[in-house]
């Protein structure tokens, strides 16, 4: 694996943290760390126009590397998969990138709640497809379960952080599973073999019934956050390569 300062494919590692289960405290012992990078640009990739991406999904590792300047675009997208990396319990890298993104991280994660509404919605149900989809990763599941446990609290999560956020409105304390019954609840279903799919089913169903009226998601867009985080970003990138 790498670290900031690290060159993968001519590019200079700017960014890493961890995601995955660690970042929400729903790991097990068998649990690996998951990483993401973030790389500065070269001159050819402006020159060309151009984003660095590498995805590597192995049995022994899985991470993803992206152009820095993805940022401010992933995050307005409000994919929970990358908004955590602005509440991440391991965040290295570039001072400046980092003391920003910790000075405005929640108006950044929060600048388009109805985006973020909808990804995570979309999310679980693409993660409920999947419970019951075969594949080299889910099929011993799947065959011992009738479906993938993690899958299913993958499921469950995305929505479980909705209702989270709309109880405490604050997003560290909803990313981190910190309330023992809460944690042990989602492990449970991580876990499998005690619930029926089903079940799993319902669970689903009636958490996203209660996450569908919330009145957090109706919340105007902060366009000026997006906007001052690409202006504070393309100044840090001409710096780089001055």
């Amino acid at each position: 694996m790498f670290n900031p300062g690290d060159i993968i494919g001519g590019h200079t590692i700017c960014l890493k943290a961890l995601v995955g289960s660690h970042n929400y405290n729903l790991n097990t012992s068998e649990s690996d760390k998951d990483y993401k990078y973030f790389v500065w640009p070269t001159f050819d990739d402006l020159y060309e126009n151009k984003m660095f991406h590498k995805e590597v999904v192995t049995d022994i590792e899985d991470y993803t590397i992206h152009d820095v300047r993805m940022l401010p675009t992933l995050f307005w997208k409000a994919n929970l998969n990358f908004l955590e990396i602005l509440y991440s319990q391991e965040l290295e890298g570039d001072k400046a990138l980092i003391d920003y993104l910790m000075e405005h991280r929640e108006e950044l994660s929060t600048m388009n709640m109805h985006g973020l509404y909808a990804a995570a919605m979309g999310m679980s149900h693409e993660k409920e497809k999947l419970m019951t989809k075969d594949s080299p990763a889910r099929h011993e599941a799947i065959e011992k379960y009738g479906y993938d446990p993690k899958s299913a609290c993958h499921a469950l999560r995305v929505v479980d952080f909705l209702i989270k956020y709309h109880e405490t409105h604050d997003m560290a304390k909803t990313f981190w599973y910190s309330d023992e019954q809460e944690r042990e609840r989602m492990l449970n279903v991580k876990k499998g073999g005690d619930l029926m799919l089903s079940e799993i089913r319902i669970f689903l169903g009636a958490a996203r019934e209660r996450a569908r009226y919330l009145e957090d998601f109706d919340k105007p867009q902060n366009k000026g956050a997006y906007e001052a985080f690409q202006y504070w970003l393309k100044e840090a990138v001409r710096t780089k390569l001055d």
